[in-house]
């Protein structure tokens, strides 16, 4: 069954994967996404009309694009 926590993080590998940022670029930017998260109780939102939290949400989009990958490659090792 797909919750919304699943759901999200399906379209968060989605949105990665058209994104124009390299994993040391989105890396630079955990902190920001970290403070984001504290200070506005919610993950940055690639839909959002503020360009800031869209770079925050690409970033994360990324990490998770490459987090996924890494999790297929070793369940292929393995």
């Amino acid at each position: 069954k797909v919750d919304a926590d699943m759901f999200k993080k399906i379209r968060d590998v989605i949105d990665g994967t058209s994104i124009d940022m390299d994993i040391k670029q989105a890396l630079d930017l955990v902190p920001q996404i970290k403070t984001f998260i504290e200070v506005n109780g919610k993950e940055p939102d690639i839909r959002s009309k503020d360009k800031d939290e869209q770079i925050l949400a690409k970033a994360k989009a990324v990490l998770t694009r490459e987090y996924a990958k890494r999790q297929a490659t070793y369940a292929q090792e393995n």
